[in-house]
């Protein structure tokens, strides 16, 4: 993938206007963040963009209109994470990760050994045979996650991805999701947490009542202006806006991570400290 775009995206709910006039564009490499208040139409635009909402305007995938794409093109390209999707089968967690392969049609073993290698990465492999039910929602988060990014989309949209998460974990997600980007994917993602949407993504689009206020890079988004103007809050001591908003946590791991985790150069680095 080398673009992806949506242009003047309208939708339409029970004769109410939920989104109006949207635009949005990602390229290969970057991160989206959609932020916003509750009730701004970031979910209903992120399954919009996944074709599941039906909406007037265009979405189009490197030009191409995204209803043109059959479904298993669509499927092996895009993924959708959406909040809180439930699992209707008593499946143990390494199946239902292994369900993100399957537009692949691929030999069992090579599903089997591609499923493990993601559930080490994400830190699951020790779950792999409990049922989902058994999980705590945290878990379930984890496991959701693993299975939209077990297809290797190239587009993967991601709703509220770390909302269920204690503090390490969602760190642990946001560090997973620069990794599909440093891969050459794209991801778009939407967050609550301004210092993980300022921290982690290339560029924020900022929604309220199903418009676009501002997109650009966090520094020109994260500002006392738009704070004001979409929360209605102002911050105190005058700081700038986005270092007050700044991610200075550190997560240790005890495992190396896999050399394509790397950050490249010019990109950001991730929040991770090697034990010595």
């Amino acid at each position: 993938m080398k673009d992806f775009r949506a242009d003047q995206l309208d939708v339409v709910l029970d004769s109410r206007r939920i989104l109006r006039a949207i635009d949005l564009h990602v390229h290969a490499g970057e991160m989206l963040g959609l932020i916003g208040p509750n009730g701004a139409g970031k979910s209903t635009l992120l399954r919009a963009l996944a074709g599941v909402q039906p909406a007037a305007g265009h979405i189009r995938l490197d030009g191409k209109e995204l209803s043109t794409l059959n479904p298993l093109e669509r499927a092996r390209r895009i993924a959708w994470l959406a909040q809180n999707g439930p699992v209707h089968w008593p499946m143990n967690i390494a199946r239902i990760v292994a369900l993100g392969r399957q537009p692949w049609h691929e030999a069992e073993a090579v599903t089997h050994e591609k499923t493990q290698r993601l559930l080490d990465a994400c830190a699951l492999g020790s779950l792999s045979e409990r049922h989902y039910d058994t999980l705590s929602g945290g878990e379930k988060a984890r496991v959701l996650l693993a299975r939209a990014l077990a297809g290797d989309p190239e587009l993967l949209l991601a709703d509220e991805p770390t909302a269920a998460l204690d503090l390490s974990h969602q760190l642990e997600v946001m560090e997973r999701l620069r990794a599909h980007c440093r891969r050459g994917n794209a991801v778009i993602v939407v967050l609550h947490d301004l210092r993980l949407a300022g921290h982690y993504c290339d560029r924020l689009q900022f929604l309220k009542d199903g418009k676009t206020l501002v997109s650009g890079p966090p520094r020109q988004v994260i500002t006392s202006h738009w704070l004001k103007t979409v929360y209605d809050i102002c911050l105190r001591d005058g700081r700038d806006a986005l270092e007050a908003f700044s991610l200075n946590w550190r997560l240790r791991h005890h495992e190396h991570e896999a050399s394509p985790d790397a950050a490249l150069p010019g990109q950001k680095q991730p929040l991770i400290e090697e034990d010595p």
